[in-house]
């Protein structure tokens, strides 16, 4: 940790603050590597090195298609010149991310004081833009961002630059750019000596959206309009655009986006995985096959692309097909912790329901906070007799995630099988309360009211579970009944994804 922090700076101006590392030293000329995020607002910025000097940043590079940036600095000082690691594999590393977080926000000169956090890879984050890719369980602190993600060897892995975090304010994942992308972007670089009176250009748009993305989809998305009004041929908003049009289930508009993105850069491996995404939420899952195939032939290294390819094998029932494309991006990254999950759910429909406990075991080994693979693993070890461990588990998921309305679902159904129907009825109440709208959540309370003989109750939840969903009227045609098998057998299509 001692010998990473002297190459960690911090990176301040009035507007905004974060850290960076040293990479790079031509004569008296220091580069740092950040995120483009960091150092998207106007004005000076202020360098502070690891002696507690200050430097005037001289000019800044930004990265067009990821959330990367260099930062330039003078000074006759030895610093420290921090290595990166460009090893494709991650496997047997432990983790940790040091950087200054933002304890005196957008202040120059304020204290802020080096922090340092263990991490442990996780996998391949889903639908992150800008060059995303690793994800990591651990804390980090906002202000953080442009800090390194260093390895156990004393090379830095990753750029961390985005978290998703818990109710305490600290990280629950560290999401970050590897090492590679950083090295492998030369082309992507657009200088530019910051003018502190220039208006902004299209890249800072870019990164005020992505800034944006986690907080405010509508906001982002009229940045990266704007970027693109900047910059029309900008393929990087456009797929960025796409990212958010989606998640707020404007699906065509994602579409639009996304074609536009292939038209402007027909090799933009990103964009087909994305569009491919969308077509398989809208069902098209032929039409995904076809951008998932287009993504690996332009990346046959591109995990995410197998990982997608076996979702949709899987829901044509291609189960063996799907295994083997979750084979291949374990083979490209053994952590990631999606595939084992997914491949552990395709097993679980082949009823291999040991091989699918093994699978959701090596999922929660990578990431102990994994919240669908104790639930899946669950309900494996419920079809295999194990109730006090399937009990377990979903106890496990519910610590995690308090408001997981599936864990108090399936929780639910093994207590009503361990015969604590009043702790069922408790859970059932409590997935309800969550998603008022969880039809099946009204048929297990109403089944286990049935059971203790509140027939009127029973046919109240029924009544509710059939208005939500039409469908589920089959209930009466069974009487009352549905085998609790065929909730097992369904639990895991949850979690392909």
């Amino acid at each position: 940790m001692s010998n990473a922090k002297a190459g960690v700076v911090r990176i301040d101006n009035l507007k905004s603050n974060g850290s960076g590392f040293i990479v790079k030293r031509v004569r008296d000329t220091y580069t740092v590597v950040t995120n483009r995020h960091v150092v998207a607002a106007d004005g000076v910025y202020e360098i502070t090195t690891s002696d507690n000097k200050k430097h005037r940043a001289i000019s800044i590079t930004k990265f067009a298609e990821v959330d990367l940036a260099e930062v330039e600095f003078v000074s006759d000082a030895s610093y420290k010149i921090l290595e990166l690691d460009i090893s494709s594999s991650l496997y047997g590393l432990s983790f940790y991310l040091t950087g200054y977080p933002g304890e005196q926000k957008y202040s120059l000169g304020g204290l802020r004081d080096f922090q340092y956090f263990d991490l442990k890879h996780s996998g391949n984050p889903q639908s992150i833009p800008d060059g995303y890719t690793l994800s990591f369980v651990g804390e980090a602190l906002s202000g953080m961002s442009g800090s390194p993600i260093v390895a156990s060897n004393g090379k830095v892995v990753a750029i961390f630059g985005k978290y998703q975090s818990s109710n305490t304010g600290k990280a629950d994942i560290a999401y970050g750019i590897p090492s590679q992308t950083y090295l492998g972007k030369g082309s992507l670089r657009v200088a530019t000596v910051r003018d502190k009176n220039s208006p902004p250009d299209a890249d800072s748009f870019l990164a005020r959206g992505n800034d944006l993305f986690s907080t405010d989809k509508k906001a982002a998305i009229e940045a990266y309009k704007q970027a693109i009004r900047l910059k029309p041929d900008f393929s990087t908003a456009y797929l960025n655009r796409g990212l958010a049009k989606a998640t707020l289930k404007d699906y065509q508009g994602a579409l639009a986006d996304y074609n536009e993105a292939i038209r402007i850069n027909p090799q933009f491996a990103n964009a087909y995985l994305n569009r491919g995404d969308t077509k398989y939420t809208l069902k098209d899952y032929q039409g995904a096959l076809a951008d998932f195939d287009e993504a690996i032939r332009i990346n046959p290294q591109f995990a995410n692309a197998y990982l997608w390819r076996g979702n949709a094998k899987y829901i044509l029932e291609d189960y063996q097909g799907a295994v083997s494309e979750y084979n291949e991006a374990i083979r490209i990254n053994p952590q990631f912790a999606n595939a084992y999950l997914n491949r552990g759910s395709t097993k679980f429909i082949l009823k291999d329901y040991q091989g699918a406990v093994s699978e959701y075991n090596e999922a929660i080994r990578i990431n102990p906070q994994y919240t669908s693979a104790y639930l899946s693993r669950g309900n494996a070890k419920s079809v295999l007799g194990d109730k006090q461990g399937a009990l377990a588990d979903f106890d496990e998921a519910i610590k995690i995630n308090p408001q997981y309305d599936n864990a108090y679902y399936d929780r639910g159904f093994a207590k009503f099988e361990l015969g604590d129907k009043q702790g069922a009825l408790a859970d059932f109440d409590e997935a309800i309360k969550i998603n008022p709208q969880y039809d099946n959540a009204y048929y297990g309370r109403g089944l286990t009211k049935y059971v203790l003989g509140d027939k009127q109750g029973a046919l109240v939840d029924y009544n509710q579970a059939i208005r939500i969903n039409p469908r589920d009227a089959i209930y009466y045609d069974r009487g009352y009944r549905k085998s609790l098998s065929v909730f097992l057998e369904g639990a895991t299509e949850r979690f392909i994804k």
